[in-house]
């Protein structure tokens, strides 16, 4: 019975995180599509822009006559490089996914999200050309070989927007991934990592499947055992929130994290827990009634540890990890820890007159990071 439950729960996370791989696939190709929408209206802008303007050679310099059609055909281009990229992709990942061999789906998703930078980088030499281009355009019309002030407005308007357009979009980027104290204000959203899973599902072949050097996709490694979820790591937390925060005093510190026999404990560095330095928790965190939330809104890919019950009188820890994979990793060992701690012994209650079981120590209290 265990052994089919087992089997059905490994099963039904698979599902979760497929559809959560297929959403994160619809989002890359509707962005895809806009992208590449928006290039091929550049592209028959700066075609109109190219048959509609002649410049002469007694009206316009040289110099304004190179650089325009060295910009318009560079937009041209960057635009088609954007619309045959974003084609190939939109058309071949979703076939890949759905008619591909076992672990499709995540090379499907690697290869779709590695063509982001390149398209990106291809549409904005577009639009700065398109822009030169534009700037250009005024001085073909002017119809002067000398500069004059009407050409000499547009360009520093031009320029003055270019500038502007970068302090604007750095603003937006801070609003969506910056430090949010600073760009947002409101609650913390956080999500839980698919309702405790119970055996590591990483090593099936759909979620992480992985390329060689040769572009094959290996096989998947053999599926960890529910009970090696020891881990050790570099992390950062943040201060509880119920010491006092200075102007001066960052809430995130780096600290080593050793997850062993069901229990969290971290010293300040690597080299203080070679050295067998005590760490800075006398007592350990007792994972027993705790629960993993991953907070996806974090772009620092943090996750937090926080007590099940309302009446626990615990604090909640908030970690953030160095990569998304530490991320993953350190969500998944905890995850199986904390669930074994809770089922090992269900009738131990967390908390008992008011106060947890196990005693806070001095080092604990004086410990504020």
């Amino acid at each position: 019975m265990l052994s089919a439950e087992h089997i059905s729960l490994q099963s039904r996370l698979v599902q979760q995180l497929i559809a959560i791989r297929e959403k994160e696939m619809n989002y890359m190709l509707a962005r895809y599509d806009a992208v590449g929408t928006q290039a091929a209206l550049l592209a028959g802008f700066a075609v109109s822009s190219l048959t509609s303007l002649t410049p002469s050679e007694d009206d316009v310099s040289n110099t304004v006559e190179y650089l325009f059609y060295i910009s318009s055909v560079v937009t041209i281009i960057a635009c088609v490089h954007v619309i045959l990229s974003t084609m190939a992709v939109s058309n071949w990942a979703p076939g890949l996914a759905l008619r591909g061999p076992t672990g499709s789906m995540a090379r499907a998703y690697d290869a779709a999200r590695s063509e982001r930078t390149p398209i990106n980088c291809s549409f904005v030499v577009a639009v700065v050309a398109f822009a030169v281009q534009t700037t250009l355009a005024v001085y073909i019309l002017d119809a002067h070989k000398k500069i004059t002030s009407h050409a000499l407005i547009a360009t520093v308007l031009m320029s003055t927007y270019a500038v502007f357009s970068i302090f604007y979009t750095k603003r937006i980027h801070v609003r969506f991934f910056g430090d949010r104290d600073k760009a947002t204000k409101g609650a913390e959203t956080t999500m839980p990592l698919l309702d405790n899973p119970v055996t590591v599902i990483d090593d099936h072949p759909d979620i992480a499947a992985r390329k060689d050097d040769d572009g094959d996709v290996r096989e998947p490694l053999e599926p960890t055992r529910p009970s090696e979820f020891d881990m050790t790591g570099k992390l950062w937390k943040r201060a509880d929130d119920s010491k006092r925060r200075t102007l001066f005093q960052d809430s995130w510190r780096e600290r080593w994290f050793i997850l062993h026999d069901l229990k969290l404990n971290y010293w300040k560095s690597g080299t203080d827990y070679a050295q067998n330095k005590k760490p800075c928790l006398g007592t350990p965190i007792d994972l027993c009634g705790m629960e993993v939330l991953v907070d996806m809104a974090d772009s620092k890919w943090g996750f937090s540890l926080v007590p099940t019950a309302a009446d626990d009188p615990r604090r909640a820890w908030h970690f953030r990890a160095p990569t998304e994979a530490d991320r993953l990793a350190w969500s998944n060992k905890l995850v199986l820890a904390t669930l074994v701690a809770t089922n090992r012994d269900p009738l131990r209650p967390a908390v008992q007159g008011g106060t947890l079981m196990t005693p806070t120590t001095k080092n604990d209290e004086e410990d504020s990071f």
